[in-house]
């Protein structure tokens, strides 16, 4: 009884934290789509969409395979692992840091107009502390300190929203501006969170990582086919947005990143589940073998599910009503891209949850080439439908990208359960 209490204790928090950052994360994108030209706000999506790319790259290299493998180890072991994984993240955020700050022509061609200029470094100061903050909150996560990840959360998200909305009500909102303001809150939370990291001396973190090499090999089997997955997913997911930017332009892309953020209340239920369902999954199936697994997944899908569906059906029911009650008439006549924008959640739930099967059972190999399929399928349809559609051609390819995924990930499930033996209970 004290274990399930325990249980739904640290539910709680984790859907609470998940709430507080999607709103957060929603509430931003209100706050600047309202404060700058319609272009300006789709120049800042460009490049929030390299952010994102970064997210991708670490949470596929470093943060899945440190959720799935993390609950495995036990004690000594367990805390050997994380302290070396929260180096390779460290390390990580100096790598993304040092290429925005020295291949600055790539980002260019991302922003037309010279626009990358002026705010290279806000880029590159936020770009830093947008991917660590975003580690240390999966690390606390994997390590069960719930009441942590809120607080980190809650100092991060209270910052920012009270800055922005400082510079709103001055008329000082900007590209850089924002960049500025996201990465220093970050940095903040990071530096109050460093006394709840116990992060080793820099000599003594060099001879951790030699001395422990295996959490660096364990960490490259797996990860290194989710970061091709994870790569490829944000190709369906934000790339074709950087990919359709020259046929469109920044106004129309700011359209649908304002659409996507409307229902990026969704994402509420799907980030929460990755902050949880990986490491429990991992633990069932560590405990019961491959019977619990499927009812710890059955039972979670179904609950979650339904209210993924129910809510898809209320921003798809009234689109027009909400973009113009939430962004304002600027915004009006493009209920069918926040139609589709919502009706992608319903395959996308399915890619994640099967997602979190196949990485419990150490088939990241499958994860990959679903997720290139699924690539090429939503560039191919995209190079088919924008020239003609516009923007609205580029939601319909995400969306065919998101099906295509989820359809592959479903059969690989299948075929690996029924190939896994099962454990007997302990």
């Amino acid at each position: 009884m004290l274990r399930a209490v325990r249980r739904l204790r640290g539910m709680s928090v984790t859907v609470a934290d998940q709430a507080l950052v999607s709103a957060t994360n929603f509430l931003t994108n209100v706050i600047l789509a309202r404060s700058m030209p319609l272009d300006d706000f789709g120049r800042f999506a460009l490049l929030y969409t390299v952010l994102l790319f970064a997210v991708a790259l670490q949470l596929g290299l470093i943060i899945a395979p440190m959720m799935s493998l993390g609950p495995k180890f036990e004690n000594a072991e367990k805390k050997t692992y994380l302290s070396v994984v929260t180096l390779h993240a460290l390390l990580f955020s100096f790598l993304i840091a040092g290429g925005a700050i020295f291949c600055p022509d790539i980002l260019q061609t991302i922003i037309d107009e010279g626009g990358f200029v002026e705010v290279r470094w806000a880029f590159v100061f936020c770009s830093a502390g947008f991917v660590l903050q975003d580690f240390i909150r999966r690390l606390f996560f994997t390590d069960g300190r719930t009441v942590h990840a809120l607080a980190f959360d809650g100092v991060n998200c209270t910052l920012r929203l009270a800055v922005l909305a400082g510079l709103s009500l001055a008329g000082e909102v900007s590209v850089g501006a924002a960049l500025w303001v996201i990465g220093g809150a970050s940095a903040l939370a990071i530096a109050l969170a460093l006394k709840w990291l116990a992060l080793p001396r820099p000599m003594a973190a060099v001879r951790l990582l030699i001395r422990s090499a295996w959490v660096s090999v364990q960490q490259w089997h797996l990860g290194k086919w989710l970061l091709g997955a994870n790569i490829m997913s944000w190709v369906v997911s934000s790339g074709l947005l950087v990919l359709a930017g020259n046929w469109i332009g920044p106004g129309p892309l700011g359209v649908i990143r304002a659409a996507q953020n409307l229902v990026g209340v969704l994402l509420v239920i799907l980030q929460a589940l990755e902050n949880m369902v990986p490491h429990q999954a991992s633990a069932k199936l560590v405990q019961g073998g491959g019977p619990a697994l499927k009812r710890y997944m059955l039972r979670t899908g179904i609950l979650s599910g339904a209210c993924i569906v129910g809510l898809a059906a209320v921003f798809a029911g009234a689109a027009d009503f909400w973009l113009q009650l939430v962004y304002g008439a600027q915004f009006a006549g493009n209920a069918a891209i926040l139609v589709f924008a919502a009706i992608n959640f319903v395959p996308l739930f399915v890619q994640v949850m099967a997602s979190f099967v196949l990485r419990s059972l150490g088939h990241a190999r499958g994860i990959f080439f679903a997720s290139v399929l699924a690539a090429a399928g939503s560039v191919g349809l995209a190079l088919l439908l924008v020239p003609s559609q516009g923007a609205l051609g580029v939601v319909l390819a995400i969306c065919a990208g998101s099906t295509l995924n989820a359809g592959s990930l479903l059969l690989l499930v299948q075929r690996a359960l029924k190939q896994y033996p099962d454990l007997p209970a302990k």
